[in-house]
């Protein structure tokens, strides 16, 4: 074998490694993401952003409710991963619920009415309320949606949240649930109304 047929043998391997390993180092960081594998006994239930200031295993331990947004004190959940980047300053969180539990707890949309009167925890005590959300066309979602589910019901949900960083592979922009899809399949009191 001649140095210049040794040199071409060569070469054709490192196209051949290169060609090999590049989808696998490409893959390597998504291999551990939580969307990618079906959690048995779970429905996903959407995306939230997480602030600063908020630690992130603490969370994933124990999801808790913030108050001051149009649904009260809840755990918000968005039903898109553009919303919930663009409440999050350091992660995004998936949100899973046991799977027998969601389909048995109640759920209802919430008119905007509702929520402009303060009326929907009173109308609809003990469900998960869904709602359009006022910040449409944020990041490309110009019809998003939340859910929000009371403190009281997180550990009746089994509530669980996988988080990761803002900067990973793993938070892909444009996943999308549609809650206004699901009104059937998960038995949603109601029919979704986009805001004013």
């Amino acid at each position: 074998m001649t140095s210049r047929s040794t040199s071409a043998c060569i070469l054709y391997l490192a196209f051949v490694i290169a060609a090999l390993w590049a989808p696998l180092a490409l893959g390597a960081p998504h291999l551990g993401c939580g969307r990618l594998v079906k959690r048995s006994g779970h429905t996903l239930l959407g995306w939230k952003g997480l602030r600063a200031g908020i630690k992130v295993r603490d969370f994933e331990k124990h999801p808790k409710t913030s108050g001051g947004g149009e649904l009260g004190d809840v755990l918000y959940v968005a039903d898109s991963t553009d919303l919930a980047r663009s409440f999050a300053h350091t992660h995004v969180c998936e949100i899973y619920a046991d799977s027998t539990a969601w389909q048995h707890m109640p759920k209802a949309w919430i008119s905007q009415d509702h929520i402009r009167q303060g009326v929907h925890s009173r109308l609809f005590p003990g469900a998960v309320f869904f709602a359009s959300h006022t910040a449409a066309g944020l990041h490309g979602d110009d019809k998003p949606w939340q859910l929000g589910v009371r403190g009281a019901d997180l550990h009746r949900l089994g509530i669980a949240a996988k988080c990761y960083s803002v900067h990973e592979p793993c938070v892909v922009p444009g996943l999308k649930l549609h809650y206004d899809k699901l009104t059937a399949p998960w038995n949603i009191h109601g029919q979704p109304e986009r805001g004013r």
